[in-house]
């Protein structure tokens, strides 16, 4: 499951997530979110644990979660477009299903309409949060300190606005890490480096909704972990059918740490 090689991943980086920026002319508009009820601001702030403190180790890639199981994961990368978020908040609520969310700290703003709704999912142990840098820089190309920078800040953000951690889990953007990613990352207690096994290819504004569907009748499979993004409406708005056909299949949505774990053999 774990150790993917460099040569695997250069192929997974050429359909990983691209740093996409919803320009004015692509935003969607209001009339375009799904006509669903949204569920009101929570009356309580739910109690989260204390956040733990870094533990280095060995960075390890993960692509992959037991093909035994009948679980997959959902992740959601990035998050430029703030109606997407509400979206697929709305929908984590309506179908009870788990995810994963990947997030930028440049697009705080963008999530800070959903903070107290999403807190409550991670209380629910339903939504987990995996560090994606604060950017989306090509990591490989920046100085180790650059790259420590890029982490931390986004982990300072996540803790301040989620009130938790995302450690051990770390999504190089675009896929690409090199070894002295993988040492920082380890360093700082990013010791699973995660990629994906399936993609909804939804990191462009001409993925249609029946893409996404076509994608995850494509990879569904006992320890999938799709790759997904919050930057257009496309499969935000298709996850209750996306969460239907798993079921069909006997397969489950989980968070990350519930498919691979968070510790080592």
């Amino acid at each position: 499951m774990l150790g993917v090689t460099l040569l695997a991943v250069t192929a997974f980086a050429m359909i990983g997530c691209a740093a996409a920026i919803v320009t004015p002319s692509q935003t969607p508009s209001a009339s375009a979110a799904p006509t669903v009820a949204l569920t009101p601001e929570p009356s309580s702030i739910p109690t989260l644990p204390p956040i733990p403190p870094a533990i280095p180790g060995n960075a390890l890639t993960v692509f992959q979660g037991p093909r035994n199981s009948n679980e997959v994961a959902l992740t959601f990368d990035d998050g430029s477009c703030e109606i997407c978020i509400g979206t697929l908040v709305t929908n984590l609520e309506l179908t009870g299903a788990s995810a994963t969310f990947c997030p930028n700290g440049r697009y705080a703003k963008n999530f800070a309409p959903y903070v107290a709704r999403i807190r409550v999912l991670i209380a629910e142990g339903r939504v987990e949060m995996c560090n994606h840098t604060f950017s989306h820089p090509d990591l490989a190309t920046l100085s180790d300190a650059q790259i420590r920078s890029e982490l931390l800040d986004n982990e300072a953000w996540i803790e301040k606005t989620f009130w938790v951690t995302s450690r051990p889990f770390f999504r190089p953007p675009y896929g690409a890490y090199n070894a002295r990613v993988m040492q920082v990352a380890g360093e700082l207690g990013f010791t699973r480096v995660v990629l994906w096994s399936g993609s909804f290819a939804d990191s462009k504004p001409s993925t249609s909704p029946n893409d996404t569907l076509i994608a995850i009748h494509m990879e569904a499979a006992p320890g999938l972990i799709m790759l997904g993004h919050a930057n257009y409406l496309s499969t935000c708005v298709e996850l209750p059918e996306i969460v239907a056909y798993l079921t069909s299949k006997g397969l489950k949505t989980v968070t990350l740490s519930q498919l691979v774990g968070t510790q080592y053999p």
